[in-house]
């Protein structure tokens, strides 16, 4: 819930610079590491938005893949949360690029009635 009302707060800053606007859609960017559980996240979005950004706004959830780098071979590979080994050489020498993210990529307006 924390995490969705800071989210809230961010969204906030933004509409005070639309005063004629009211949000309409909230697109955020997860990784399957970042701790989020978007049907967990979902919930708590709709269950706060009426007392924050309104009813009308709707949450996107865009879930982004694991990516990794391995550090012996180079070569860059996407994985499954529980494997996390390179898909060339099979290295667990890795460096995680991608996946661990909570990113607000998009917020859109539109007029307020």
């Amino acid at each position: 819930m924390s995490l969705c009302q800071s989210l809230f707060d961010v969204i906030a800053d933004y509409q005070l610079e639309r005063e004629e606007q009211i949000v309409k859609v909230v697109t955020i960017h997860v990784g399957p590491l970042s701790g989020v559980e978007p049907t967990l996240f979902v919930r708590a979005f709709n269950l706060l938005k009426g007392q924050t950004i309104g009813e009308q706004a709707v949450l996107r959830i865009d879930v982004s893949p694991i990516k990794v780098v391995c550090k012996l071979c180079g070569s860059e590979s996407e994985v499954s949360a529980n494997r996390i080994i390179c898909s060339q050489c099979g290295s667990w020498q890795t460096t995680l690029i991608e996946g661990d993210q909570f990113v607000l990529s998009r917020i859109e307006f539109m007029q307020s009635r």
